[in-house]
């Protein structure tokens, strides 16, 4: 009876054959928050190197919006320059932000690399049995989640705040700054900000990557009799037992 609970337990690091098996099932191991951190993070980039040359657009936009419309149709002539240059604006703003999608995928494939399965594409309706449901609730897995969930809610919302008082008399004298100079000032504030909550991001994406790969190695252990299983089966020469 003790030998049958011991070849049952799970304490063996997983083989090899077991890893590619898993890998071709769709199981691996994956952490959201560096796709998360890194999409941020190229965001910003992107915003820091381009943002020179939106605001010359911005303030050519400004100009002509204020300019001097006096005069038969002045007022549509202003409107058809206006019209594109707001549209050429917006796509230069949205198009480079492509990059970050991609940036995200890409991040998101570091701790288990590439995986095209079917299990993944077909529908699960294990998924849907309410028991099933409750376990995955009450499983240990689940209550990690949850508590790292709710640590970087706290330490977001902390940062936040430090953030933002640090920031407060900052933002209070852009008050009686020229247009264009709040707009630039806001922004610097804006991206030290964003920086910052980036940067906090970043570090629990460099926690959760190992993290992740431990708990994917502990679901993925085997008992001694799966591995003596699996060395039989690829050997090609099974027991027979009289």
């Amino acid at each position: 009876m003790s030998q049958q609970s011991n070849n049952g337990d799970k304490t063996e690091k997983a083989t090899p054959q077991k890893l590619r098996k898993a890998k071709q099932e769709g199981q691996v191991a994956r952490s959201r928050d560096i796709g998360t951190a890194v999409g941020i993070l190229v965001a910003l980039k992107l915003i820091v190197v381009l943002a020179p040359g939106w605001s010359v657009d911005l303030k050519r936009i400004f100009a002509l919006s204020f300019a001097d419309l006096s005069g038969d149709g002045a007022l549509g002539n202003a409107g058809s320059m206006l019209f594109p240059a707001t549209l050429l604006l917006i796509g230069k703003m949205l198009a480079p932000l492509a990059a970050v999608p991609a940036g995200i995928i890409i991040a998101s494939l570091v701790p288990g690399g590439w995986v095209m399965s079917r299990k993944n594409v077909m529908p699960k309706f294990s998924k849907l049995n309410p028991i099933a449901g409750l376990k995955r609730l009450f499983s240990r897995k689940h209550y990690v989640q949850f508590g790292t969930t709710v640590l970087k809610a706290i330490t977001l919302m902390v940062t936040l705040f430090v953030v933002c008082r640090a920031n407060l008399n900052g933002f209070i004298r852009l008050q009686g700054a020229p247009l264009m100079d709040a707009l630039a000032g806001g922004a610097d504030l804006f991206l030290t900000s964003a920086l910052t909550l980036a940067g906090v991001i970043a570090a629990f994406a460099l926690i959760d990557v190992p993290i992740q790969w431990m708990t994917f190695m502990r679901e993925q252990r085997m008992s001694k009799r799966d591995i003596k299983d699996e060395m039989k089966q690829s050997e090609g020469k099974p027991e027979v037992k009289s």
